[in-house]
């Protein structure tokens, strides 16, 4: 029973087993936890900033330890919306690990995404916690429309935000400046000085410090040598992009597979880890492939000094009413810089930006996409309808066809019968329309041998004489059918008594048919008739 107690209670050796495990996590979780939001590119592309962000640190650490399954890169989760994975950041000597990275990686820019990014920045979180944009030299063309998208999820994103995490955004911007003035102070004598923000730096904070990698620098040489770029198009792009970017104190960082180096401290440096103890990266803006712009560095006076006739406060104005997304209001005159006006050497003929006209298109007036979308052709195939389906709607139209003529006629009917026009009047109303229609259109007559005929009148007669006599008959007497208007209506009236009655009306008839012609001369000459 005694061995049996000894045996139960642990030993000096168990214990500090124990206490050593219990420190190790204890001291594991006081490590601080950065996050890092990388927006943009595809799943290889995300894949292949979070190797160039270790590949540096993990070569190193090889040389000191023996490869295991403990130093391998851990998987990128990219099944969802939104994908995760983790880096565990290391001293410059490599033994201890100073901060737990973890990386949320989005690459479509849609608004409904942006609750996913809402859960991220919790009070606690903002602090520690940066956004990474990347671009890729492949398609230059697009870098600008690229930013313009994400930087308009991030204001979204950030504006959501409660009360508590608009206040830690605001100590964040803080911090940011209080940082920026440290970095620059290490290279002067007075150290407790802050310097104020310079002409459009800073104008329009996001809360989390930003970054905006562009990757496959490789790309610019071929950019060169098949697609006809020369320099003044690559100053214009880095002009371009650093003049947006210094709005939001952002940095900017070209990056290739071959040479990583330079990312691994603009990240850290973000983030405020401090796992080199060079301190803040130094800039590059000379080498067109090495481009490395810290946070809080650049100013208007040293984008300008790359090449003139860059309008840098006319394209710092307009990006500031594009990622609002609201309308853009009519801009002054601005001045771009064109590739082919800056290679000549002198400054660029003056230009003016329309109302309608965005940074998107004076980007892309210099930066042209050489294979753009083609439109969209028509289909091959047509789908087609089954046949009771279209039968059916056809029926459908057809009765509300005729239904919409049945009011339409119930409504004309109900209009007659309101005017008194309709039922048996409609003769009477047709006697009233021709009256009307003949004096318009005034008598019809004709010359015969200079005599002028009424033709209607003489129709009129000739229709009489073919009715009854009682009807027939005239208080007048009998009257002539020619009308008065010829000096000789006399001698007309002694002539009509030879004109034979029952040819009379096809006489006229050809007469107003074809005129004094073949009908008239032709025509036998009648006997008297006794009854005229």
């Amino acid at each position: 029973m005694a061995r049996s107690q000894s045996k139960s209670r642990p030993g000096s050796s168990e214990r500090d087993m124990w206490s050593t495990l219990l420190d190790k996590v204890a001291s594991g979780k006081r490590l601080p936890d950065k996050k890092l939001i990388v927006l943009g590119g595809s799943q290889e592309s995300q894949r292949d900033f979070v190797d160039s962000l270790a590949q540096q640190q993990q070569q190193k650490t090889t040389r000191l330890r023996k490869p295991d399954q403990k130093n391998a890169a851990p998987p990128l989760a990219t099944r969802f919306g939104l994908g995760y994975t983790y880096h565990n950041v290391f001293d410059s000597d490599h033994e201890d690990m100073v901060a737990r990275l973890s990386l949320y990686t989005l690459t479509s820019p849609d608004k409904q995404y942006a609750p996913l990014l809402t859960r991220l920045l919790t009070p606690d979180a903002i602090p520690n916690t940066a956004a990474v944009i990347l671009l890729d030299w492949a398609k230059p063309w697009d870098f600008i429309h690229t930013l313009r998208q994400w930087t308009r999820l991030l204001n979204l994103v950030t504006s959501s935000l409660d009360e508590t995490a608009q206040e830690a955004l605001q100590e964040n911007m803080s911090a940011w400046q209080h940082r920026r003035d440290r970095d620059i102070a290490t290279s002067m004598t007075d150290n407790h000085t802050p310097l104020p923000l310079g002409p459009g730096e800073h104008d329009d904070p996001l809360g989390l410090p930003l970054l905006v990698v562009c990757q496959n620098a490789q790309h610019i040489e071929s950019l060169e040598k098949e697609r006809g770029y020369r320099e003044a198009h690559f100053d214009y792009i880095l002009q371009f992009l650093r003049t947006v970017l210094l709005k939001h104190g952002a940095g900017l960082v070209y990056t290739m597979p071959a040479q990583p180096g330079s990312l691994q401290p603009l990240v850290h440096h973000a983030l405020d880890i401090n796992s080199s103890p060079d301190g803040p990266p130094k800039h590059n803006v000379v080498d067109r492939d090495r481009v490395l712009v810290p946070p809080g560095w650049d100013s208007w006076g040293k984008i300008r000094v790359l090449r003139e006739g860059f309008d840098v406060e006319g394209v710092s104005r307009a990006w500031g009413v594009e990622i609002q997304d609201l309308p853009s209001t009519p801009s002054s005159p601005t001045q771009p810089t064109t590739p082919e006006a800056q290679t000549a050497g002198g400054a660029a003929e003056p230009s003016f930006v329309a109302e309608q006209d965005t940074t998107i298109t004076l980007y892309e007036q210099q930066i042209q996409n050489p294979h753009p979308p083609a439109p969209s052709l028509p289909k091959l195939e047509v789908e087609c309808t089954p046949d009771q389906t279209f039968l059916a709607t056809q029926a459908e139209t057809l009765d509300r066809y005729r239904a919409e003529d049945e009011a339409a006629k119930k409504a004309r009917e109900a209009r007659r019968v309101a005017s008194g026009t309709g039922g048996p009047t409609s003769s009477s109303n047709d006697e009233t329309g021709a009256r009307a229609m003949a004096e318009h259109v005034g008598p019809v007559q004709f010359n015969m041998g200079g005599i002028q005929y009424d033709a209607d009148e003489v129709i009129r007669r000739l229709k009489d004489r073919n009715k009854p006599a009682a009807a027939q008959a005239s208080p007048g007497g009998v009257s002539t059918p020619f009308s008065p208007q010829s000096p000789s209506s006399n001698n007309a009236q002694d002539s009509s008594k030879d004109l034979p009655t029952e040819n009379l009306e096809a006489y006229f008839a050809s007469l107003m048919k074809g005129g004094r012609g073949a009908s008239a001369q032709n025509s036998p000459r009648p006997t008297r008739d006794a009854g005229v």
